[in-house]
């Protein structure tokens, strides 16, 4: 078995980049955990380090106490020779303050002695001192830090000294942070910081130990988030590749950050690299070498392949091979596969002869079936405007002999009838007649065009006009009328939003006027970001489930005496205005028709449904 060099090349390339990649990604898992441990145990070492610091702070601050409450501290005599023992002794026991000072001041800030001792503190009042004043107001022991210079800290003990809750004295401390030996190395030489600082959480710096190049963006990252008082550990690669930890200083407010070459903290990651990279060099090299040793030993077979499809596409005649290896049997079914295809061939070029004939009478047929669907068509459309015109005819006949019956009965009283019988004959045949303006009217607003006239208009305003139109209507029924609306404005033809929620409201009260009891309508406004919802609920008998899906169709009433039209023209409205009007779930038991539009309007408003 034979393949070409460029096959065996690919393949030999293929299982290098496979070899490589799996390296690499072996390589980065690698790092990356290495990277992790090694973050994790500085971020570990800088945490001791800063609970050492604390635990330093804390018991010279305890010692400063114990100190604080010896007998030998009186400074209610005249006599300070005790007090200057005191200091003395607690100097010479090894306190840190050896690097420092410490001071004994009167509740007035007069100086009564210090250690080490200084001529400036006979006789010397530190009342103005800025500090003098936290020390008084200080009920405990407080520890403060504060910047000294540019690169250092002054740590500052205030302990109050308190006679029956009375102060009498205040035991005053300074260190200078850099003297100290507070801030210990590890032993490990490799985990020394370059750079160590001291930080507050305002960002001030208090302490600057080594050379930080603060003005660098990774510095000024580190440092706003060691400001936030939270412990951390990360790695950065921009300008020289460095690992930053850092942990707060206990309660002091302080927060202490290192900083470490990573060349330091993993000097073995440069020969790690140098390794993966001769192996891929080396593996490289093998798979070239074993590309070349392929190619030159299996590729004829195949040349012999491609030499019989090119002599099957000219048809030419090809025949069997005669060896057993698999590129032989591939052949041998190639041969056979072209002559299967020279009899589909032959079998396809039938079809299509037939399939041409039966082409030509087929589309005769389609076009005549076609047209008497059309016919069809035109026939059913015609018997459905018929069946519309006749339903709206029955409906407007049926309301309009209706009036012109109650008119005739008026007509023919009034001329027997005087006073306010008469009076009243009027005032029904009047009512009559504008109840046949008003449906003459709503037919009118069903069937004719409108063209919107929208603006900005306040939803609150435009509700509460729409329950003054029909409040009196609810209080003659006793019916409970409640409106909640969430504040902000729509852009809407106001008359007929106005019209929609005047009619749902209206539709509301007259059908909880037929039950006893309670009677309840609620109108509830509100925005979900893009649309305006407006629902009207009830605690009416609700919609017949089976006028559901007809009830804003024209000459469709769910009431007794209705005209069916009031539903059908608002929620043409609705449509007119991009939205939309409909039956939604409600919280009082009876219907909840639901108004649902966008709170801007859109300029190519939708064209309504063409109605019968």
């Amino acid at each position: 078995m034979r393949l070409s060099t460029k096959t065996a090349l690919v393949l030999a390339m293929f299982a290098l980049i496979c070899v490589g990649g799996t390296g690499t990604y072996l390589y980065s898992l690698s790092r990356s955990g290495y990277e992790e441990v090694v973050l994790d145990r500085q971020s570990l070492l800088v945490a001791q380090n800063a609970a050492h610091l604390r635990q330093e702070l804390a018991l010279a601050t305890e010692k400063l106490d114990r100190m604080a409450h010896m007998s030998e501290i009186d400074l209610g005599d005249d006599d300070d020779g005790p007090e200057r023992r005191l200091l003395s002794e607690a100097w010479r026991l090894g306190l840190f303050f050896s690097r420092g000072r410490i001071e004994l001041l009167d509740a007035q800030g007069l100086c009564h002695g210090a250690e080490p001792e200084h001529d400036s503190c006979a006789g010397r009042s530190y009342a103005d001192a800025p500090w003098f004043e936290e020390g008084r107001a200080a009920r405990a022991p407080t520890l403060r830090i504060r910047p000294l210079g540019e690169r250092d800290a002054l740590l500052g003990f205030f302990v109050p000294i308190r006679d029956r809750g009375s102060l009498v004295g205040i035991l005053h401390g300074e260190l200078e942070l850099s003297r100290s030996q507070l801030l210990e190395q590890p032993t490990d030489a490799a985990l020394t910081p370059e750079v160590t600082i001291l930080v507050d959480g305002e960002g001030t710096l208090l302490h600057v130990g080594g050379e930080p190049a603060l003005d660098e963006p990774a510095w000024q990252w580190v440092l706003q988030r060691a400001a936030e008082g939270q412990a951390g550990a990360e790695r950065n690669e921009t300008n020289v590749d460095r690992a930053f930890a850092w942990a707060p200083v206990g309660t002091t407010g302080a927060v202490l950050v290192q900083q470490w070459t990573w060349s330091a903290l993993d000097p073995h990651g440069d020969e790690r690299m140098q390794a993966l990279v001769t192996a891929a060099v080396v593996l490289g090299f093998l798979g070239v070498l074993l590309g070349f040793v392929l190619a030159t030993t299996i590729n004829a077979p195949v040349l012999a392949l491609a030499h019989d499809v090119h002599r099957a596409k000219t048809g030419a005649r090809i025949e069997k091979g005669q060896g057993k290896d698999e590129i032989a049997e591939l052949r041998n079914a190639f041969v056979d596969l072209v002559g299967e295809l020279e009899e589909r061939e032959d079998l396809a070029r039938r079809d299509r002869d037939r399939i041409a004939e039966l082409a030509d009478t087929l589309e005769e047929r389609v076009e005549e079936r076609t047209a008497e669907l059309e016919q069809a068509q035109e026939r059913v459309v015609k018997a459905e405007r018929l069946a519309a015109l006749g339903r709206a005819g029955a409906a407007l006949s049926h309301e309009i002999r209706n009036s012109l019956n109650g008119l005739s009965v008026g007509m023919d009283a009034l001329g027997r009838l005087t006073g306010d019988a008469h009076t009243k004959v009027r005032k029904q045949v009047r009512a009559e007649i504008g109840r046949l303006l008003v449906l003459a009217d709503a037919l009118l607003d069903l069937a004719r065009p409108r063209d919107l006239r929208c603006a900005r208009v306040d939803v609150g305003s435009l509700i509460e006009r729409s329950r003054f139109l029909v409040e009196d209507d609810a209080q003659e029924r006793q019916v409970q009328l409640t409106t909640r609306c969430e504040a902000g404005e729509v852009v809407v033809d106001e008359a007929l939003v106005q019209s929609i929620l005047t009619n749902l409201l209206r539709n509301a009260v007259l059908a909880v006027a037929q039950q006893s009891g309670e009677r309840r309508v609620a109108l509830r406004s509100c925005f979900d970001g893009r649309s305006w919802i407006v629902e009207v609920d009830d605690n009416g008998p609700g919609v017949d489930p089976a006028k559901a899906d007809s009830i804003f169709e024209p000459f469709v009433s769910g009431r007794p005496g209705g005209v069916g039209l009031g539903l059908a023209i608002s929620s043409r409205f609705a449509q007119l205005h991009h939205g939309s009007l409909g039956l939604a779930p409600g919280d009082l038991g009876g219907a909840c028709f639901r108004l649902e539009m966008p709170i801007e309007y859109v300029t190519d408003p939708p064209t309504p449904p063409e109605t019968a």
